[in-house]
């Protein structure tokens, strides 16, 4: 907002998102009419503002899953901005560093028009990138910090810039492992493993991040007894213990859902960095978008791998994205590096994001989709069961649309499970076919969410 306000009129400018009060949303509505309002910046509702004489819709970022509404009605806001380009003749630009696939697609039919940015902004030139095999690297007490990347962090301390860390994973232990049997301790309402977290007084507790739910830490297995339960993998609060460990005098914030509950927070903090006040910037998904400081010149992914090895078929091209992003993050004004810590040192999202090469990977990964039938290669549709027996409603419907299939000769692949983080209380079906909608119209189904090309599948 301070931005575009540095070249035009605070007041011809309206911020609309969900967080706007009714009284702020009535003047942005009453200065659209009037004229006074010329530009309306916001979230994917600001498309709905009754903005007169349409010219220019830009949509920033567009490959953000957050475009896409996860509850009724079940919109994309680039389907919106398309429509209304059309219906108002206005034009519409799509930025990204890493476009979506479907984005993509539409460049290679020629419905989109690509424009390249081959420089960076300011002239700069993107950082160079080294990519540490977790596998082979060298460890101290503290996991994941390698030796190449401690020395990368405390060449910046000396030197007098900053560094920005990214783990995809807050808490302080992504698990609590009985050593004795094996098996973590899950949660009753999603299946999933608890995270250790710690609270502001220092006690550990366990939380489901799917769910919302918290439970004390057991003092004895709860499948088998044992008293030797231990602490595995690293979140973001063990990272922060681990960087006081390692350089005592260095100044750091954590950025996550857990010390950043609203707005203002984040901007503080922003503040803080772009002051100087602080040196190392540790965070999850915040701390790869957007941000424009310019005394960053490292930029680390801790483990690459976090999420990648998800059941969900858009897992590669989520951390591409993750990974172009973070790069972005270093050496905007001066020269940058990057480190890229990994498992999988030869994943093709790795070496993609290494090379700064989106356009490999997106035509790699769009092979890939044509090859397995996966969107946007193919059309998808997810219906969501809730309610009583979620799984006899889910399979008895799976039955029905593979018979209407069969009878009107459509292709269709049609599969049902439970959802990945309800524990067996929600189902799904995931329709991947062309003809869906055919296919819905003549199928007889009840109490279902009709989810139209979803970005969620898990």
């Amino acid at each position: 907002l301070p931005r575009i306000q540095a070249v035009i009129p605070k007041d011809r400018i309206a911020v609309v998102h969900s967080k706007t009060s009714t009284k702020e949303d009535r003047a942005t509505w009453k200065g659209l009419l009037n004229g006074q309002i010329k530009v309306v910046l916001g979230a994917r509702s600001a498309l709905f503002s009754p903005v007169h004489n349409l010219g220019l819709v830009i949509i920033d970022e567009e490959h953000e899953w957050t475009y896409k509404s996860e509850q009724t009605p079940r919109y994309h806001a680039r389907e919106v901005a398309e429509w209304l380009c059309k219906a108002s003749g206005a034009k519409l630009v799509l930025g990204s560093a890493t476009p979506s696939l479907e984005a993509w697609t539409q460049t290679k039919s020629g419905s989109y028009t690509l424009a390249t940015l081959p420089d960076r902004f300011n002239g700069g030139t993107m950082p160079t990138v080294q990519v540490i095999d977790l596998a082979t690297a060298e460890f101290g007490k503290h996991y994941p910090f390698t030796n190449p990347l401690i020395d990368a962090i405390q060449a910046r301390l000396d030197r007098g810039e900053q560094s920005v860390l990214f783990l995809n994973h807050r808490g302080r232990a992504s698990a609590l492992l009985c050593l004795q049997c094996r098996r973590r301790i899950v949660s009753p309402e999603s299946q999933l493993p608890f995270t250790v977290h710690h609270g502001t007084d220092g006690k550990p507790f366990l939380l489901d991040h799917s769910s919302g739910l918290t439970a004390p830490v057991p003092e004895l297995c709860p499948h088998c007894n044992s008293a030797d339960l231990r602490e595995v993998g690293a979140g973001t609060q063990r990272i922060e213990e681990s960087l006081k460990e390692l350089f005592p005098k260095a100044r750091v914030l954590r950025a996550d859902r857990d010390t950043l509950t609203n707005v203002e927070e984040m901007q503080t903090l922003l503040r803080t960095m772009a002051s100087g006040d602080a040196d190392i910037l540790l965070g999850t998904q915040t701390v790869t978008k957007g941000l424009d400081l310019p005394r960053v010149t490292l930029a680390a992914v801790l483990v690459a791998d976090i999420g990648m090895s998800l059941p969900h078929f858009r897992a590669g091209e989520r951390t591409f994205q993750l990974l172009m992003q973070l790069t972005g993050r270093s050496g905007r004004h001066a020269p940058g590096e990057v480190i890229i810590q990994t498992f999988r040192p030869d994943a093709v999202e790795v070496k993609a994001a290494a090379t700064h090469d989106a356009t490999t990977y997106l035509d790699s990964e769009l092979r890939l989709r044509l090859a397995m039938g996966y969107p946007p290669a193919i059309g998808m549709v997810r219906l969501i069961i809730r309610g009583e027996r979620p799984r006899d409603r889910a399979l008895a419907a799976k039955v029905a649309l593979e018979t209407t299939a069969k009878r009107l000769n459509l292709e269709a692949s049609v599969s049902a499970g439970p959802t990945f983080f309800s524990g067996g209380k929600e189902w799904h079906i995931l329709v991947r076919s062309n003809s869906y909608r055919a296919l819905l119209e003549a199928t007889k189904l009840e109490d279902v969410i009709a989810d139209i090309e979803p970005l969620e599948t898990l």
